[in-house]
């Protein structure tokens, strides 16, 4: 049995001396998320702008309108408090389209439904701790 690691220590180190700035934001908790949180939310938004575009049902259509528009102030936000708060309202209008759809499109609503629980753990994020 051959117990040769399969990575190098100078490999390791190197990662660890070189700037990180563009990698997930590991050990920066909430501040970190919300550095990264446009491209953290870019599923989500192209999610519902798909089924916005094929959706016929004018309520969920007004949900989808809505949670966007929190989707985009949650990634605007300067403070992980008020980007969570956002999408917490984004995550709530994105299911209450889920449900409307939920009957007569129901690949939509599983779409939805994703992008909810997707929204739910960058909520969660955001929530933490700062240290992470």
């Amino acid at each position: 049995m051959n117990l040769k690691p399969t990575f190098s220590v100078d490999a390791v180190l190197k990662h660890g001396n070189h700037d990180q700035s563009t990698h997930s934001p590991h050990g920066q908790g909430s501040r970190g998320l919300l550095a990264n949180l446009p491209m953290q939310l870019n599923p989500v938004s192209a999610a519902v702008d798909e089924v916005f575009r094929s959706t016929t049902n004018m309520a969920a259509a007004n949900d989808l309108a809505r949670a966007k528009s929190n989707i985009w102030a949650g990634s605007r936000a300067s403070e992980p408090k008020v980007a969570a708060d956002a999408l917490m309202t984004a995550r709530s209008a994105i299911g209450s389209a889920a449900r409307k759809l939920s009957g007569t499109s129901t690949p939509s609503a599983i779409k939805l439904s994703d992008a909810s629980q997707r929204l739910k753990v960058i909520v969660a994020g955001l929530e933490g701790p700062e240290g992470g």
